[in-house]
C-alpha cells in the first residue's frame, strides 16, 4: 500500500463522510497501527502512528505507539523522542519510563 494513497483516501473520507466514520476516536487509528505492527508491517504502523499523532498532538498514548514503531524498528533516537513527548504529554506513566531506560542502556552499549 502507498502511504499517499491511503493517507489521500482517509482526509477524503474525513472531508466528505464525517458523520458516518468516528474522526474523534483515537483507537481506531492506533488499533490499525498495532495490527500493522502484528502482521511485522513496522514501517506501515509507522506511517499510522505518525497520522495519529497529527490528528491528536495531545494524547500520549499518540507519541508512545509511534515510538513503539520507532522502538521495533530500531529508530531508536526518534524512539526516545516519542517516549519523552508522551511523557510531557502524561507524566509518570511507568511502562513509557522503563522504555527511555531501555533505550539509553541500548545506545550506551
Amino acid at each position: 500500500n502507498n502511504p499517499d494513497t491511503w493517507l489521500e483516501k482517509y482526509y477524503q473520507l474525513k472531508k466528505e463522510h464525517s458523520k458516518q466514520y468516528n474522526f474523534d476516536d483515537a483507537s481506531m487509528l492506533d488499533d490499525l497501527g498495532y495490527e500493522f505492527l502484528e502482521l511485522n508491517k513496522t514501517n506501515q504502523a509507522i506511517e499510522v502512528f505518525l497520522l495519529l499523532v497529527s490528528e491528536f498532538p495531545n494524547s500520549a498514548y499518540s507519541y508512545k505507539s509511534l515510538a513503539e514503531g520507532y522502538f521495533l524498528n530500531k529508530q531508536y533516537k526518534l524512539a526516545l523522542t516519542n517516549y519523552k513527548k508522551s511523557l510531557e504529554v502524561k507524566p509518570k506513566n511507568n511502562r513509557v519510563i522503563e522504555m527511555i531506560k531501555k533505550i539509553e542502556q541500548i545506545e550506551n552499549k
